[in-house]
């Protein structure tokens, strides 16, 4: 087979080492690895498990950064703004399949196109079609004809999911990926695992015709020994170290064997009786591993050779507006197609997207029946009043049935045995003389006076109502409370009418409290639906969101194709606003029905703008799903996630005025109220659809204002974490 070689080599590591941490011990992967691989060639890189194989390869990519040593791709340093590596420049299939099992191979084909053909991509070839000699071919696999290479490799049509394919049929899919719009540098780990001999045959043919027509360099590493030599160029590796290279006829005649199994095992022998154990690496040129005839012109770099800066010179600082606006046009096309796959797989969820509009209703619904309604109890009577005009019917009829349901017992001593028993909530005593001890209470007569000036333990005997109750239940007790002294307010200027007197002596000189936003009905005391409904209205979108979306990010995090996505030139920080924008979908998709919902069939009210309301949903969030990034950004597995994730909630509802109110805080804690963020949200929804604020309210707007000043905060604290 003739090779293929170059004036430039592709990869010239000097050097290399690399050690981890495994328990308590330190592994080296990479043993002061020296190695260079001509440009054009096909490069087998064989060697056991653990010899440091996919490791040196990470490096090559920038995935594993060494603790020293050097590596020049096409003489460049790693990293450097002409390499396009990680980039379109580069096609990397790891050892993993590395695809999304939701998505159909069109989908997933595609979605690798639209990585690599970016804007730089196209300047790139424009620059190459100009100086080539001869022109470029046609990408041997590109976006537009990549089907008449599914049948070669065995694949089912191309709107096939890729979970239903089998491990082989991933491993092709992921192969023809890796090969898509001309990549200077191809690495393929172990891409013939799982497929039988035909097909491994179309893809070696496929190989060494993108080899032939294309000045590319394709590195691969394999298990099967004797595939090796269809490549040019092998490379034997042991414990991070290489024991030779060279064309697979050269190793094979220098060595007197006739297979690159025994060939490999002759080298391990002789390093295991190697007394030092650090074998003198072979080294060479392209020239002395290639035949000479297979020589070809390779385009060295454009740009001259980097020199070594001079400290005593002063660099002017100079900004390529050209390259800027390519970089920033690459930058938002890159950040689209993670965000077209984000959408596509989110867009397959169609159940959890319908439930994200249902629940949030649900949970706003079930929560204001249970929390804020006014108490409907059962209290016994004991109505004792003699006096005539009776004035405790007046007072008894202006009590609401819907909300005390009185029970008459004959005496004090039953009523109080069904209350410890719980058949009661309470009883109410109205004493003999209800009427006149009134009367006596607001006029002030002297027979009033006296008594209680001489014996003022007669005062609480002498009150016209006793209400008994369980101290204990709290809420239910003061709520009794204020039913039955606004009764009695009511009732007495109907009283003192009855009894011939003024009815203006009944009306009590107090504040009177005129609220902003009235009740709905005069049942509804605690105001639930101006308050409780808006405020779980953000809280349960919010904790929705948070849910929905930190799964979505911790799984495309965790998955291998994660480091695909960063090899294939997407930054970290693209692919944390891909997500974001992704998960934006969430609440773009069910704020309408949510807010519909809400208003026209719960009966929340909506006294201002809807517009307006819509936009502190949607802001509100824009934080539930940069939170939910930062929770999922967790280093832990995803069942730690989502109890990380129940302590900020429940957190959120003990101290950010879910439940009551964070004016109630001692000080050191209302500072920390912040990282909830729908704290603020609340009071702006509540402004809004119970009071009918505008725009020009300035809670609405330092809300608004807030909640970027958090996103940005927690979108930059993720990105530091995933560094």
């Amino acid at each position: 087979m003739e090779a293929k070689g170059s004036t430039v080599n592709a990869v010239e590591s000097k050097n290399l080492y690399y050690a981890y941490t495994k328990g308590s011990s330190r592994v080296t992967a990479l043993n002061h690895l020296t190695l260079t691989i001509p440009s054009g060639c096909i490069y087998c890189l064989i060697g056991p498990s653990g010899c440091g194989k996919t490791t040196f390869l990470k490096s090559l990519i920038g995935l594993i950064k060494v603790e020293f040593g050097s590596t020049l791709l096409y003489g460049y340093p790693l990293g450097h703004k002409h390499l396009l590596i990680p980039g379109s420049d580069l096609g990397y299939m790891p050892q993993e399949v590395a695809l999304n099992d939701d998505l159909t191979i069109d989908e997933m084909l595609r979605y690798f196109v639209r990585l690599n053909k970016t804007i730089s991509t196209t300047v790139r070839d424009k620059n190459i079609q100009q100086n080539a000699e001869p022109p470029i071919n046609e990408s041997i696999v590109s976006g537009d004809n990549f089907d008449k290479h599914l049948d070669s490799l065995s694949l089912p049509c191309k709107s096939t999911l890729i979970s239903s394919l089998s491990g082989g049929q991933k491993r092709r899919v992921s192969f023809l990926c890796s090969l898509l719009n001309n990549p200077k540098l191809i690495i393929l780990d172990e891409p013939t695992v799982g497929c039988d001999p035909l097909v491994i045959c179309s893809m070696w043919d496929l190989l060494h015709k993108i080899t032939a027509s294309k000045q590319s360099t394709i590195i691969i590493t394999t298990h099967y020994l004797e595939e090796a030599r269809k490549t040019d160029v092998i490379g034997f590796m042991r414990k991070g170290q290489l024991l030779e290279h060279g064309t697979p006829d050269n190793v094979l005649n220098r060595l007197k064997v006739n297979s690159i199994e025994a060939a490999f095992a002759f080298m391990c022998l002789q390093y295991k009786k190697s007394k030092h154990k650090n074998p003198k690496q072979l080294k060479y040129s392209p020239s002395n591993c290639l035949p000479s005839t297979s020589k070809q012109k390779f385009d060295p770099p454009n740009d001259p050779p980097l020199k070594e800066a001079n400290p005593n010179k002063t660099q002017k600082f100079s900004v390529n507006w050209f390259d800027l606006v390519i970089a920033s046009i690459c930058c938002i096309q890159l950040t689209y197609a993670v965000t077209n796959r984000l959408c596509l797989r989110l867009f397959k969820l169609k159940m959890v997207l319908l439930s994200s509009i249902l629940v949030v209703p649900f949970l706003v619904l079930l929560t204001n029946i249970g929390i804020g309604g006014t108490p409907m109890v059962t209290l016994g009577l004991v109505n004792n009043e003699i006096d005539n005009p009776k004035g405790s019917d007046i007072f008894l009829n202006k009590i609401s049935p819907h909300l005390v349901q009185f029970i008459a017992y004959n005496n004090s001593e039953a009523a109080l045995h069904d209350s410890l028993v719980g058949k009661l909530d309470g009883y109410v005593m109205i004493s003999s003389h209800f009427t006149s001890k009134l009367i006596d209470q607001y006029t002030f007569t002297e027979h009033f006076d006296t008594l209680a000036s001489s014996n003022p333990l007669l005062t609480h005997s002498t009150s016209p109502v006793i209400y008994h109750g369980d101290s204990i239940r709290t809420v239910v007790v003061k709520t009794m409370t204020v039913i039955l002294e606004s009764a009695i307010d009511e009732a007495l200027p109907s009283i003192f009418n009855a009894s011939g007197l003024n009815p203006n002596l009944g009306k009590r000189f107090v504040v009177k409290v005129d609220p902003i936003a009235e009740p709905v009905s005069p049942d509804d005391m605690y105001n639930a639906y101006n308050f409780w409904m808006p405020k779980f209205l953000i809280f349960w979108s919010f904790v929705t969101i948070v849910m929905l979306s930190s799964f979505s990010f911790y799984r495309d995090r965790t998955e291998s194709l994660f480091e695909r996505n960063l090899s294939a030139g997407l930054t970290k920080t693209q692919f944390i606003f891909g997500h974001f924008l992704s998960s934006m979908i969430v609440p773009l998709l069910n704020s309408w029905p949510v807010l519909f919902i809400t208003i026209h069939l719960l009966g929340a009210p909506c006294k201002g703008s809807l517009f307006l309301s819509w936009l502190i949903y949607m802001s509100n969030g824009a934080t539930a799903v940069a939170t939910s990034l930062a929770l999922a950004a967790v280093d832990v597995t995803i069942g730690f996630i989502y109890i990380l994730i129940s302590a900020y909630i429940f957190s959120g509802i003990a101290t950010a005025g879910i439940l009551w109110p964070y004016q109630a805080l001692p000080y050191f804690v209302k500072p920390y109220i912040s990282i909830f963020p729908f704290t603020f949200n609340i009071d702006s929804m509540i402004r809004v659809l119970a009071h009918g604020a505008t725009w020009e309210d300035s809670v609405i707007r330092r809300g608004l204002l807030e909640n970027f000043i958090y996103i940005c905060l927690v979108l930059t604290l993720v990105r530091i974490r995933l560094h």
